[in-house]
C-alpha cells in the first residue's frame, strides 16, 4: 500500500470510529522453524473422519482462481496430518472486504480467522470486541509465531495489555526510493550511484526533461494520489493515523502536527518548483490511471515508493524494464507499518486453538506457506537450480489457474520461494533493513482517540480536500499551505495532537 492511500485510509478508518465506537528491537533469530509444526494435534482437533475445518477470509483483488479447490485440497491433506484439521479459504473481493467482515463480525457468521491490520479497521474491531485476544494463545500453541516476530508483536498490543492480531513478518522498514528507468540513464550518462540528494535527483531531472520532452520525470507514486505522501526528505511515526507525529524516525517524544513543520513546507515548495518546471506529470492532480500502467505506456521516467528492500528489482518485475534505485534518508520500524497486514481469530470462532495452530505453520512452516502462495509444485510452479521457482512450460501470468498475487499476506514472508525475476540475497537484503532500522520510541503505543473523535472527522475532511493537491504541486502553497493550516486549526487539529501527547506521555512513564 503506497504512503498517501495509507495515510488516507487510516484517517479514513479515524473517521469511521463514529459510526462504530460512537482507534525494533530483536525479532529473534529471524524466520524461526520451530517449533515446526508437526506436534500432534490439539486436544479436540477433531482429527477423526471429518477434521474441523477453519474459515479464513482474506482480501482478494481478481477473479477467483480457477484451481483454488484444488490447491485447498492438497493443502488440507497437509493440515489434516500436521494439526488434524482443514480450512476453508474465503477470498472477498478488495473493494467489498471491510463491509463484508463488518457484517460477519458484527452478525456473528461463520469465521475463525480473517485478515485485518492498520489500513482494515484492526483497532476498530479490537475495541468492538469483535476478536479474541491472543495473550493466551500464543503461550499454548503460538509459540512458533511469538518466537519469530518477537518484539515486532509490540505493534499490535493494546492498551489492556493484550494482543488482537499477529503482524505479517516481513520487511518492516519504511523509507523513501525513487525508481527510474535505467535505459534513459544509460542514454545520457547518468548514474543513480551520483545521487546523494533531492537537489542531484532535481539535476537527472533537468537533462531528462530537456531531451525527452514528452516523458513525465515524476509520476505519481499511485493512482489518485500524490507524489509522495507527506514529504521524501523526512520520515516519522504517524501515531496511527498521521495527525500528531513522532519526526525524526519516531526518535523522539514531542507529539508534532506535521503540517505545520519546515519539512512539510520544503516538500510541498519543492513540489511546485518541479511542477512549473515541467518534471512532474502534467494532469497529476486529476489522474486516475495505475502508476504501473503509466510506466507500461512510457509516460513516465521513474516515482518515488516506499519500497526499501530492493526497490530497483521490484520495480524491474512490476514493470517488465530494468530499472534503478536511488534511496533517502534512514529507514525506521513503528508500529503503523509493522501492523500494516494482519490475523486476526474472530470473536465468534469455535475453534480459537486450531485456528492459532494453522496460524503457528504460516509462521513456521514453508510446505503451507509455499502451497498458499504458489500451489502445487510441478502444476503450478517449478523449482530452479538457483533455489529460485518460475512458471511450467505453458504457463505464465496471463493464464496461470492459482495466481492469487497475495504471497505478503501469509504470514512469515520469509518463508516464501523467490520468482526467478528477484535477486537471491532479496531476503537477506530484506532482514538486514530489519536489523538496521531506527525503532520508533512509541513501538507499542496504542493512541486511543474516543475522545477526539469529532475533531478527528473535521480534521480529516481538511486533509482531504487540501493533503493531494499540494502534494502534486498543482497549486501555489503561498496561497495554499497558510489556508490548509488555518483549516486545521479551526477543526480541531491542536485538540488532537494535545491528546495524542498526553496519552503518549503516560505511555513513555509506564515503560
Amino acid at each position: 500500500m503506497n504512503a498517501m492511500k495509507k495515510i488516507l485510509c487510516i484517517l479514513l478508518a479515524a473517521g469511521l470510529i463514529l459510526g462504530t465506537l460512537g482507534g525494533c528491537g530483536s525479532a529473534g533469530p529471524g524466520p524461526a522453524q520451530a517449533p515446526d509444526g508437526t506436534n500432534p494435534p490439539p486436544a479436540g482437533s477433531g482429527q477423526a473422519d471429518e477434521p474441523i475445518t477453519l474459515k479464513v477470509a482474506f482480501y482478494n483483488y481478481a477473479a477467483q482462481p480457477a484451481d483454488l479447490q484444488k490447491v485447498q485440497d492438497a493443502l488440507n491433506e497437509t493440515l489434516k496430518a500436521k494439526i488434524g484439521c482443514a480450512v476453508e479459504l474465503t477470498p472477498i473481493s478488495a473493494a467489498d472486504y471491510t463491509s463484508r467482515i463488518n457484517l460477519m463480525l458484527q452478525n456473528g457468521d461463520e469465521l475463525d480467522l480473517l485478515l485485518t491490520g492498520t489500513g482494515l479497521n484492526y483497532y476498530i474491531q479490537a475495541a468492538a470486541g469483535q476478536l479474541l485476544p491472543l495473550n493466551d494463545l500464543l503461550a499454548g500453541g503460538g509459540e512458533g509465531v511469538a518466537q519469530v516476530l518477537g518484539t515486532y508483536l509490540e505493534a499490535t498490543r493494546l492498551a489492556d495489555g493484550e494482543v488482537y492480531a499477529v503482524p505479517v513478518y516481513q520487511s518492516y522498514s519504511a523509507g523513501t526510493s525513487f525508481v527510474m528507468r535505467k535505459d534513459i540513464l544509460d542514454k545520457y550518462g547518468l548514474k543513480a550511484a551520483d545521487i546523494k540528494t533531492l537537489d542531484d535527483l532535481e539535476r537527472v531531472f533537468a537533462v531528462v526533461h530537456e531531451n525527452e520532452p514528452g516523458l513525465a520525470c515524476v509520476l505519481p507514486e499511485d493512482a489518485g494520489s500524490g507524489v509522495f505522501g507527506l514529504g521524501c526528505d523526512v520520515l516519522y511515526d504517524p501515531l496511527g493515523d498521521s495527525l500528531g507525529v513522532l519526526p525524526a524516525y519516531g526518535q523522539g517524544s514531542t507529539v508534532t502536527d506535521i503540517f505545520e513543520t519546515e519539512e512539510y513546507a520544503s516538500w510541498v515548495y519543492r513540489l511546485r518548483d518541479w511542477y512549473t518546471k515541467g518534471y512532474i506529470l502534467e494532469d497529476i492532480a486529476p489522474n486516475k490511471e495505475a502508476t504501473a500502467a503509466l510506466m507500461h505506456a512510457g509516460r513516465g521516467f521513474g516515482h518515488f515508493t516506499g519500497v526499501s528492500v530492493a526497490p530497483d528489482f521490484v520495480a524491474s518485475s512490476a514493470y517488465g524494464m530494468e530499472m534503478e534505485a536511488v534511496t533517502f534518508g534512514n529507514s525506521f520500524v513503528g508500529s503503523s507499518n509493522v501492523a500494516t497486514i494482519c490475523w486476526a481469530v474472530a470473536r465468534q470462532s469455535k475453534h480459537p486453538e486450531q485456528a492459532m495452530a494453522f496460524l503457528n505453520l504460516l509462521y513456521t512452516d514453508p510446505d503451507v506457506v509455499n502451497t498458499l502462495c504458489y500451489g502445487i509444485e510441478g502444476e503450478h510452479y517449478v523449482k530452479l537450480d538457483d533455489g529460485l521457482i518460475s512458471y511450467p512450460e505453458g504457463l505464465d501470468v496471463a493464464n496461470h489457474p492459482y495466481n492469487f498475487g497475495l504471497n505478503y499476506i501469509w504470514g512469515n514472508t520469509f518463508l516464501e520461494y523467490l520468482p526467478a525475476a528477484y535477486s537471491p540475497d532479496y531476503y537477506e537484503k530484506a532482514e538486514r533493513t530489519n536489523r538496521e532500522a531506527a525503532v520508533s520510541n512509541a513501538l507499542g503505543f496504542a493512541y486511543d482517540n474516543s475522545g477526539v473523535v469529532n475533531e478527528i472527522a473535521a480534521v480529516y475532511n481538511v486533509v482531504a480536500q487540501y493533503m493531494t493537491v499540494l502534494g502534486t504541486g498543482a497549486v501555489d502553497p503561498e496561497i495554499y499551505l497558510p489556508e490548509f493550516i488555518r483549516q486545521l486549526k479551526e477543526a480541531g487539529i491542536d485538540a488532537i495532537v494535545a491528546e495524542k501527547q498526553a496519552q503518549l506521555d503516560s505511555w513513555l512513564a509506564s515503560k
